[in-house]
């Protein structure tokens, strides 16, 4: 197979999956976010995060974040909500 192929196959499969999160639930004391674009705003009660398609704010009480992974983070405390804001510009 031809590396310059390989190679762009795999560029465009990376640029796929950046265009897509997933989020992940566990009753309402952990929560794993892949994809994450950036923290827009983090304290102890309120946690607003861009990705891909939207904006996303979870809202608790002695809420923590540890970075999993490039893109991703593992939120715990106790959730009250979680909304998302869909966005526009690209």
């Amino acid at each position: 197979m031809n590396i310059y192929k390989l190679a762009n196959g795999y560029e465009q499969a990376k640029r796929s999956a950046d265009r897509h999160s997933l989020l992940q639930i566990q009753d309402n004391r952990s929560m794993i976010v892949e994809c994450c674009h950036e923290i827009l705003l983090f304290n102890e009660n309120t946690i607003v995060m861009r990705l891909p398609k939207c904006n996303i704010t979870i809202v608790g009480l002695n809420l923590t974040m540890q970075n999993f992974s490039s893109g991703g983070v593992i939120i715990r405390g106790s959730f009250h909500s979680v909304s998302f804001e869909e966005r526009t510009e690209k």
